[in-house]
């Protein structure tokens, strides 16, 4: 044995449908992945959660503001999130599961106009979305803020934009106003890769979807007041697809073109294994005719591991959706080379000329760019990205800390000390700070100050 920890399971993430991850909440406010999985295939197995079953495991996966997003209600975040990407704070208890108002808005109003007696029921239904209301591609969107994820490996496959708080997204504004979305550059050929929740992405690349002309959306499939269960499933999906091809089967079976098992789903949509999460088998709503046997699609995989040498390489292409266009939408494309560092020879210099010609008002923007300048080896550079997102928000704890270990790194080690000290006048408790502070004493060789503060 060489390490052995014990962790309490405060949450459970997931229906059990297809998976249960199991979260141990720590003292400050953040979320623990524990690395065993409970899978629902074969009657229920157990097995690790993507990303420890490899020869290097996490020692700790934190649950993002991203992760939590779509598997729960709207949890409360400090209003200020600072540096939320590395330390994702959840203020409260957490709410317990996915709730109305994800898909029909606030519904405080509606509450309290359906207990006015004699409240016209018009007046009442006023207060409260219906995607039902929504026209088709809206009705999409409603569902997509769950349900589209191009892909799971490093790219990214979107962007929550920068003036827009975790969990702000309401269904009632275009989903591209709180999402951008990207894509590899696949040169107009389907996408191999098969993710566990890219439903609406695989949909919208067959042709039943291109050539119904925004007819086919998620609802004309699923009712996400009741979900249907096996055979009732089977049944409600193969009429959903005999509502356009009941002629055309009919057609081809006389003409000896098709078989007669006419159960669409089994061919056309069967279950595969996912890449990304190797102990699931999905769906896959990429409609098309599948060659070779049912069985090789469920065959088990061993867990892949991205590294520098096999990750994604190229260009990143924003992935369209709906009609809303903001004019920072080419900030956010070239920010997006750079993010993984997919496309960043090219999204450097890209992203640095927007940033000079355009002066965003979003500190992301340099703080990204900063970074991408840090993984170069370009550490004055980076600097100077990171100075420009403090002069933008002097409170940024990101663009700070980023400041103050860039400066470290640099050998200016009075100016880091400066700068993460004065990060400390805003957030005295974050240990990051101090952890950062520590790292700069212990260059100049103060280990006692290094190693000693009594308050974290």
């Amino acid at each position: 044995t060489i390490n052995l920890d014990s962790k309490l399971v405060d949450y459970v993430m997931g229906s059990g449908n297809h998976a249960r991850t199991y979260l141990h909440r720590n003292a400050d406010g953040t979320l623990t992945e524990l690395p065993l999985a409970w899978y629902g295939e074969n009657g229920g197995t157990w097995a690790l959660n993507p990303g420890f079953d490899n020869p290097a495991p996490p020692t700790r996966h934190t649950i993002s503001y991203g992760c939590m997003f779509c598997h729960d209600g709207y949890p409360q975040a400090p209003r200020n999130p600072g540096d939320s990407i590395a330390h994702p704070v959840y203020v409260g208890d957490l709410p317990q599961g996915i709730d109305c108002q994800r898909c029909h808005g606030p519904g405080e109003a509606h509450v309290k106009a359906a207990r006015l007696p004699g409240a016209p029921p018009g007046q009442v239904r006023s207060t409260i979305l219906n995607p039902a209301r929504l026209d088709n591609e809206r009705q999409m969107e409603v569902c997509m803020q769950c349900h589209l994820e191009v892909t799971s490996f490093h790219l990214p496959d979107h962007i929550q934009r920068y003036d827009q708080q975790p969990f702000g997204y309401t269904p009632d504004k275009p989903l591209t106003s709180f999402f951008q979305y990207f894509q590899r550059d696949l040169r107009g050929k389907p996408d191999p890769l098969f993710d566990i929740d890219g439903a609406a992405y695989r949909l919208r690349q067959s042709q039943c979807f291109l050539r119904s002309n925004g007819a086919l959306t998620c609802e004309r499939c699923h009712d996400p007041h009741k979900p249907h269960q096996e055979a009732e499933a089977e049944r409600h999906y193969v009429d959903a697809c005999l509502s356009c091809h009941a002629s055309d089967l009919t057609s081809l079976i006389s003409e000896h073109k098709h078989t007669s098992q006419t159960n669409c789903i089994e061919c056309h949509m069967p279950k595969r294994r996912t890449d990304d999460v190797v102990h699931v088998a999905m769906t896959d709503h990429l409609i098309q005719r599948f060659a070779g046997p049912a069985v090789a699609r469920l065959t088990p995989k061993k867990e892949f591991t991205e590294t520098t040498a096999n990750s994604y390489r190229g260009e990143v292409k924003p992935y369209r959706i709906g009609a809303f266009v903001s004019a920072d939408d080419d900030l956010y494309t070239a920010t997006a080379q750079v993010l993984h560092d997919s496309n960043s020879g090219n999204g450097i210099a890209r992203l640095t000329k927007l940033i000079a010609t355009r002066h965003p008002t979003q500190p992301e923007f340099m703080i990204e760019l900063g970074d991408a300048y840090h993984r170069a080896g370009q550490t004055s550079k980076a600097i100077d990205a990171y100075r420009d997102a403090v002069r933008i928000d002097p409170h940024s704890l990101r663009a700070r800390r980023s400041l103050g270990a860039a400066l470290a790194e640099n050998g200016n080690l009075d100016q880091a000390l400066k700068e993460l000290g004065g990060a400390l006048q805003d957030y005295p408790d974050e240990p990051l700070l101090w952890y950062e502070i520590g790292r700069v004493h212990a260059r100049q060789k103060q280990i006692g100050r290094a190693s000693c503060r009594e308050r974290v």
